[in-house]
Parts: C-alpha cells; sequence; structure tokens
C-alpha cells in the first residue's frame, strides 16, 4: 500500500490508495460528531467503533463526508472546526481509530468534506486535529485500486455533494461559496433552535429539520408539520359544534317522538345518519384543504422536479459502470443502497447518527402529505479483496419516539420498534440490489382494500337502517291493531233475507267449511221506503258490532 500523503495546506481533489489482495474497506458516513454528545450520537459511535475493533488484517477506513456536525453561523472559516472537542466527546470511537491507524502502513483512514463538514477542505486547523488524533488523511475523493484474483478493480468514493445542485460547490476550498443547503441548515435550523430557547413547545413542529436527509424535501416537511402536528393536533375542535347539536337534538326528539315510552325508530335514524353524513362533510372538506396545502408547497420543489434523492448518483455509477469502473460509492443522502448493474455496482453508505427520513402516506388516492419520521441509522458499506471484488451493505434502523398519533396512523415507520439490529442487507456481486423496488401490485392491493372498506361501510349502514325500518314498521302495525279498519272490507257473499248484511246463515258459509259469523260482522239490510229488503249494503255502513 502507497506511503501516507504528505501534509499539505490544500488537500488533493482525488487520491488513490491501492488495497491489495486479501485487505478490507470500511465507507462510513454522517456521524456529525459535535462537542455534546447525545443519546443517539453516542449509540451510533460505538457501534462502529466495536466493528473497527474487530477489524483485523490490512485496510482502509473512509469517512465519507459529514464525520463532524456542521458549525455554527458565522464560524466557517475560524478556529478548527470543533473538531477537538468532538472527539473529546465520543472517546470510543476515537481510540478504536486511532488505534486501527496506529496499526502500521497497511493501514490507512481518510476523511473527505461532506457537506456539514465542508470546511475539512479549507481549514488547516481541522485537518491537523484529525491527523493527530486521529491519523487521518483529508482528500476530496479516493480512487480505490482493488487487487483480486480475478484482476484489479477500481472503484470511485465520493461524498456526492457536487451531484445535488442544492448542495455542489465550484470551488470546495472556498469558504466565501455558500450553497443553499448551506442556507438552510445555518440560517433556518439556527432560528428553530433559538425558538426552542424561547419555547420548546412551539418549536417542536419543526423538530429534526437539521436531521433532514433531502434538502429538497424542506416544502414538503413544512406541509407535512403544519398538517399533522399543528392542524391535527386541534382538529378535533372542529367537532365539538356538530357533537353539542347531536347532544341538544336528541332529548328533543326522544320525547317529542315517543309513544308509548318507545322512541320511533325512523326519526332516531335519520337524526343520527344526519349527524354522519354532516361528520362525513366535515372530514371530506379538511381532507380537501391540506391536499391544497399540500400541493401548493410541494409544488415549490428544490432543485426541480421531485425525484429520489438517489437517482442521480445512481446515474453517475451507471455511467461510470459503463466506463470499465467497478462501481461508485456516495452517501451525501443519507439513504443505504446497493444497486446490483451486473459488472458493477451503486452503493449509498447511509449515515451513522440520526436522520429524518420522508415516508409517503398509506393511501395516495387521498393527496395527503407524507410524514417525515426521525430515526436512528447505523449503516456502512464493505470492500473485500478476495477472489473477486465483494460488496456488502450493513444497515440497522431503529424508530425514534417523537412521532404523533396521526403520523403514525397516517404512515408506515421505518425501522424496527424493538432495538437497533445491525446485519447484511445485500451483497455484490450475488444478491439483487437493495432496496428492492416497489411491487407492482402494491397499488391494485391497497386500492382493492379501500374499496372493500367502503363497501364494508355500505353493508353497516343498510343493516342499521334496515333494523330502523323493522322497528318502525313493528311499531306501526302495534298501533294500528287497535282501532278499526276503515272502510271495512267488502263481504265476499251476500244472503238476503238475513237481518244483518251480510248473512249468518249456515247454508250460505257451509261450502266455505267454516261460520261466515266468525269471519264477518253482521250488517244490517236497508229497507226501502216501500218496505221491501234490498239485497245492497246500505250506506254508510253500520259500525261492526252495531247490528241487532
Amino acid at each position: 500500500m502507497s506511503d501516507h500523503l504528505v501534509p499539505c495546506p490544500d488537500p488533493p481533489d482525488v487520491v488513490t490508495l491501492v488495497v491489495p489482495l486479501g485487505a478490507r474497506v470500511l465507507v462510513a458516513a454522517d456521524l456529525r460528531l459535535s462537542g455534546a454528545a447525545t443519546p443517539a450520537s453516542a449509540e451510533v459511535s460505538v457501534a462502529l467503533a466495536r466493528a473497527v475493533r474487530a477489524w483485523s488484517g490490512p485496510g482502509v477506513l473512509i469517512f465519507n463526508g459529514g464525520l463532524f456536525a456542521a458549525p455554527a453561523t458565522g464560524d466557517l472559516g475560524a478556529g478548527d472546526l470543533g473538531t477537538g472537542d468532538a472527539l473529546a466527546a465520543h472517546p470510543g470511537l476515537t481510540e478504536a481509530v486511532a488505534t486501527f491507524s496506529a496499526g502500521g502502513a497497511a493501514r490507512r483512514v481518510l476523511a473527505l468534506p461532506g457537506d456539514a463538514d465542508a470546511a475539512l477542505a479549507w481549514s488547516p486547523g481541522a485537518r491537523a486535529v484529525l491527523a493527530e488524533q486521529l491519523g487521518a488523511e483529508v482528500a476530496l475523493a479516493a480512487d480505490l485500486h482493488i487487487s483480486t484474483a480475478a484482476g484489479t478493480r477500481r472503484v470511485r468514493v465520493e461524498p456526492g455533494t457536487r451531484l445535488d445542485e442544492l448542495s455542489a460547490r465550484v470551488d470546495p476550498r472556498n469558504p466565501g461559496e455558500t450553497p443553499f443547503a448551506h442556507h438552510l441548515r445555518t440560517e433556518m435550523v439556527d432560528n428553530v433552535r433559538r425558538a426552542r430557547g424561547a419555547g420548546a413547545a412551539e418549536a417542536g413542529w419543526l423538530a429534526g429539520l437539521d436531521n433532514l436527509d433531502d434538502p429538497a424535501a424542506f416544502p414538503r416537511f413544512l406541509a407535512s408539520r403544519l398538517a399533522y402536528r399543528k392542524l391535527g393536533r386541534h382538529a378535533w375542535l372542529l367537532l365539538l359544534p356538530f357533537v353539542a347539536a347531536f347532544v341538544l337534538r336528541l332529548p328533543t326528539t326522544i320525547l317529542a317522538r315517543a309513544h308509548g315510552g318507545l322512541v320511533s325508530g325512523t326519526k332516531l335514524g335519520f337524526l343520527v345518519a344526519a349527524t354522519l353524513v354532516e361528520l362525513a362533510v366535515l372530514a371530506g372538506l379538511a381532507i380537501v384543504s391540506l391536499r391544497r396545502t399540500w400541493d401548493a408547497l410541494a409544488s415549490m420543489a428544490l432543485g426541480g422536479e421531485r425525484r429520489s434523492p438517489n437517482d442521480a448518483p445512481r446515474a453517475a455509477g451507471r455511467d461510470l459502470v459503463t466506463a470499465g469502473i467497478a462501481g461508485l460509492i456516495t452517501s451525501h443522502t443519507s439513504r443505504p443502497e446497493l444497486a446490483n448493474f451486473g459488472p458493477g455496482f451503486y452503493a449509498n453508505t447511509g449515515c451513522v447518527g440520526v436522520t429524518v427520513t420522508e415516508a409517503p402516506c398509506r393511501v395516495d388516492g387521498l393527496g395527503l402529505p407524507s410524514v417525515f419520521f426521525a430515526s436512528r441509522q447505523v449503516s456502512w458499506v464493505e470492500l473485500e479483496a478476495g477472489s473477486d471484488l465483494h460488496v456488502r451493505l450493513v444497515h440497522g434502523r431503529q424508530q425514534l419516539r417523537g412521532a404523533t398519533r396521526l403520523e403514525r396512523l397516517a404512515a408506515r415507520r421505518p425501522g424496527a420498534a424493538d432495538g437497533l439490529h445491525i446485519e447484511v442487507v445485500a451483497s455484490f456481486p450475488q444478491g439483487p440490489s437493495w432496496p428492492p423496488p416497489p411491487a407492482a401490485g402494491t397499488r391494485r392491493r391497497r386500492v382493492r382494500r379501500i374499496a372493500s372498506v367502503f363497501v364494508a361501510a355500505a353493508g353497516f349502514v343498510s343493516l342499521v337502517s334496515s333494523l330502523f325500518a323493522t322497528g318502525s314498521t313493528t311499531s306501526s302495525r302495534s298501533s294500528r291493531s287497535s282501532s278499526p279498519r276503515w272502510p271495512p272490507p267488502w263481504p265476499h257473499s251476500v244472503v238476503s233475507g238475513s237481518s244483518c248484511w251480510p248473512g249468518a246463515s249456515g247454508e250460505a258459509s257451509a261450502g266455505r267449511g267454516r261460520s261466515a259469523s266468525s269471519s264477518w260482522p253482521s250488517w244490517p239490510s236497508s229497507t226501502s221506503s216501500r218496505g221491501a229488503t234490498s239485497s245492497r249494503p246500505s250506506w254508510p255502513w253500520p259500525w261492526p258490532g252495531s247490528c241487532g
């Protein structure tokens, strides 16, 4: 392996490292160490330190950007970037890396300036601290020549900030050049920190802005937090008028429609149905308002058309593979990935720290904002020079608290809830790409689930309405059974000569097999003025039971 770099005021654009057969390379990024250690930074630094201590044999350890947290406003070109305090706050990792670099010329430690710690490219004090305490060198990119039994494989390693137009710098060594991502990080986040000092409860809805993995998602982040943490927290207040109206109208309806101690089922059903319709209309208006707000803010896309943050580096990696290079490793987006291109690969190391990632809404058709979840992530890329070049993506993610109930309901949180489980999730050349692309039938299954929910809801409403209708019909029949039917039914037979029409004569009803008097009331026959008895009933008909 080549000798150590000679200290120089400016780091080289690209450093070439020869990796011998049997050696390993570990590429990690975005630790964002600061002078104040947090439980999250302590845990992830211990996990990386454990992997470095277990290393045996020659190799290269590369911090691919983001080793240190962003400096405070106004301190870009001054001092040593706080590197000494940050390393002192994480003694376990500092000791493990220093021990590794002291293992001889066969071991190298390289630090590449990223978006947050771009001052490493122009701060001699920061580079001096790294060389003294970690034995690390600084360069803008690395070109690995990995010797394998199948030949030499070239792998390009760079942070990837130049592939992000919001973070790219024309001259990485110029402290006066400030891309948009820098203003977002140092000005907006600084304002949020000051707001937290004044009132943490009010600034809590923007918590995690400084750990956002994609600067272009800033408008969507604001829209999401405004919807779920500002408006969603107080959305229940909109239900109070409808609940009050229902509570006030229910006793009046019961008292006004009660008959024999029983309330009219139809009226009560109409009351419940009207209240449900009002709530459905209110929910629809709220969804439409949230969707309009989301569309308005999301339309202000930073960096052009909305796309996956790894699209640009993945395309650059495919171009390098086409040109004959084995692969490209970046880390700027903090989204771990290992894409298999056949003869080559593209890898994103992810991060070793806390990151805030955008998660899509469970129901895309409603147009609700996506949700931004915070998680603790430990991820890096390992390369091994053996019979051929072998690449492994090591990844673990743990959910962090802080998401509201509405956010957990709207989207699925990434990571495990029961702890941090670090494992190999993908490898090259054996194994498919990771993360796998979404299944083609996922959206179709989601639409079917939504349709089944609506069908079940319609069936439930139909069942409830039928029960109300049955109760109303039964009550109506019971009330009508106590009063006579008017007009009375027309008689089936007429027997002349009887005293009450129709006749109750046994001869007339014998053919029917039952007594006519038991089936029909006796009606008096009408008598004309001449004294003759008529066979037609008189009008109006006499009341049943009055025949005599």
